[in-house]
């Protein structure tokens, strides 16, 4: 198996958890280093040869930042020259696409892949239209899929994610030696589908290894779970001991994203709670805080540490200053 991309925020749990799945993990990126094969984005050739001999690819190239060329090139033309190389060469690609691709949604029932989709930002838009190529190729011949994936939950998330936003102001709260803390939430009435990158990485290297993963065009990678960002924030205190009040700064509507996971569930068997953990809210919060934060049990539960899930840890990677996971 070969992770295009596998340096990248996301790609490096990709690679961890195919090598925890048995797999013989290439890494392929357009940097340098022991083990890696390196490719060169801007020249097609390099990325042909460097995934010479693979059976199965994940692309893990994402691009967030603000350059139009740059959310083109990664998030566009990577996954249309993985389509027609998987073509070409037969192998079966899992490209890793994004819920940012649904757009606005109205009401809370949950989202099935077969939804319009309508992004209105420039990586929505981007993402969708690399979605479009796969699908196009795959629609040619190519064993190929995209892995939808809804929010995720790490200790080293990127410093524009609302929820690192909320963990900074708990951790603050909890240091502060106050009776009382508070955090300002832009809206806390938000619900999104988030998941520990650990599962999500597990889940697309689940697809890719399946024999019926490639059967499906789009598989949304989701909990089905549904996450409040208000919720979130107390859950986060009470595992570090600490009361805090949640402010309301008023900001625009976030809305309910939630997934509808019916179609990954038929296909990979991945609990989304682990044992020791009381609930998915536990596994979030772990996930969030890293393994150098005390997590405090709830009454009536058992605390969850990362040591007694070393497969699923956080890997505590600094986050890198580009946007882009390449």
């Amino acid at each position: 198996m070969a992770v295009v991309g596998g340096r990248g925020w996301l790609g490096r749990a990709v690679v961890r958890a195919a090598a925890y799945q048995g797999a013989l993990v290439t890494v392929v990126s357009r940097s340098t280093g022991p083990g890696i094969v390196t490719a060169d984005p801007a020249v097609p050739a390099t990325l042909a040869r460097a995934l010479d001999g693979a059976d199965a690819v994940i692309n893990a190239v994402g691009y967030r930042g603000p350059d139009a060329e740059c959310a083109r090139t990664a998030n566009f033309a990577m996954p249309d020259r993985l389509g027609r190389l998987a073509l070409e060469r037969g192998w079966r690609l899992v490209h890793i696409g994004s819920a940012s691709e649904y757009g606005l949604v109205e009401g809370t029932e949950p989202i099935r892949e077969d939804r319009f989709c309508v992004p209105p930002t420039l990586y929505g838009l981007t993402k969708l239209a690399g979605t479009r190529a796969v699908l196009h190729w795959r629609e040619a011949g190519a064993a190929a899929t995209v892995a939808r994936v809804f929010n995720i939950a790490a200790a080293d998330l990127p410093a524009d994610n609302p929820i690192r936003d909320i963990a900074t102001q708990v951790r603050a709260a909890a240091g502060s030696g106050t009776a009382m803390g508070e955090v300002a939430i832009g809206d806390p009435t938000t619900v999104r589908d988030i998941s520990p990158r650990s599962w999500m990485a597990a889940a697309v290297v689940a697809l890719a290894l399946g024999p019926s993963g490639a059967d499906h065009p789009v598989v949304n990678v989701c909990s089905g779970e549904e996450a409040r960002f208000g919720d979130l924030a107390r859950a986060m205190a009470r595992h570090l001991a600490v009361r805090i009040t949640v402010r309301d700064l008023g900001w625009p509507r976030g809305g309910h994203v939630v997934g509808d996971p019916t179609l990954l569930r038929s296909l990979v068997d991945l609990p989304i709670r682990e044992p020791d953990c009381g609930s998915h809210q536990e596994s979030l919060v772990r996930s969030i805080l890293g393994p150098s934060f005390p997590l405090v049990a709830l009454p009536g539960e058992t605390p969850c540490h990362p040591s007694n899930h070393p497969a699923t840890t956080p890997s505590g990677v600094a986050t890198r200053p580009a946007h882009i996971q390449w």
